[in-house]
């Protein structure tokens, strides 16, 4: 009898065995399983950069001045008849840093190539009507340098449309710069004016708007457009020749008064150091029971 109970008992205990151990496992913690999400956080830009851009400059003289024209003798009548300025060659190079995704900062150096500027003037007196040209030609050329600053405004299949502005200082230099007053056009009352060559600091501006292409993590091409204005020239006559009237010649004080430009440029940015890989957020797995 004793023998009986005792291999029944042994046989449920065997039974019961399995279950008691699945039941521990489903009482014991699963461990946490991260998960990836499908959609990366944008990787976040930041660092210094190289810049360099080509293009062309459409130059438009707003003012020229000179003592005479502007302050005509009672018996006069002064204006201008021309004044127009030929279109330059851009280049500049820059070093930047990329704040974050949307700012960004930096300064360029900007070399504006030489190009040829005309005025024609005329003076009439009003008593014997009698009109005198006189005709101003010569060479501009610039160089800027600039502190800009640009908002990123979205990004979108690797292109970044942008915004911007910078403040700096322009370097307007003359060259073979030479007066004509033919006096009606008769000879020998021409009168040739030479001028020196000059330079003049001036206070600048511009306001930027382009785009750009994400070509790979660091190299960034860009097309944009910039107004500049970069403020005036001057030009002073010291000498003249092949005239009658230079017996009696007294330098002339001409001026360009202001230099506006509207650039288009096309150009590339370098990051030294690429961005950082794209960062996801994971989620813990908790497993229910």
């Amino acid at each position: 009898m004793n023998r009986t109970i005792i291999g029944l008992f042994g046989a449920v205990l065997l039974s019961s065995a399995p279950y008691g151990v699945e039941a521990a496992d489903l009482m014991a913690p699963h461990p946490v399983v991260p998960y990836q999400s499908t959609e990366a956080e944008p990787a976040v830009a930041s660092g210094w950069y190289l810049r360099g851009d080509i293009g062309i400059g459409v130059n438009a003289v707003n003012r020229f001045t000179e003592q005479d024209i502007d302050n005509p003798a009672a018996n006069q009548t002064t204006g201008w008849l021309k004044k127009s300025i030929g279109d330059s060659a851009v280049f500049d190079v820059g070093l930047g840093y990329q704040f974050n995704d949307y700012l960004r900062g930096d300064i360029t150096a900007q070399y504006r190539a030489a190009t040829g500027f005309h005025s024609t003037d005329i003076t009439t007196n009003t008593l014997t009507n009698e009109n005198v040209q006189n005709l101003i030609d010569g060479n501009v050329s610039s160089t800027v340098l600039m502190a800009n600053a640009y908002w990123d405004i979205t990004h979108w299949n690797g292109l970044t449309p942008f915004v911007g502005a910078g403040i700096g200082a322009a370097y307007n230099k003359t060259t073979g710069v030479h007066g004509i007053a033919p006096n009606n056009f008769t000879p020998p009352n021409t009168m040739v004016g030479v001028f020196d060559d000059q330079g003049k600091w001036n206070v600048a501006y511009a306001l930027h708007a382009g785009v750009s292409w994400d070509v790979n993590s660091r190299l960034k091409l860009e097309a944009a457009y910039t107004f500049q204005d970069l403020g005036g020239a001057k030009l002073l006559e010291s000498a003249c020749y092949n005239g009658t009237s230079c017996a009696t010649f007294v330098p002339e004080q001409y001026a360009i008064k202001k230099i506006t430009t509207s650039d288009f440029r096309i150009g590339a940015r370098w990051l030294f150091d690429a961005p950082a890989a794209p960062s996801y957020v994971s989620y813990p797995v908790v497993a229910k029971n």
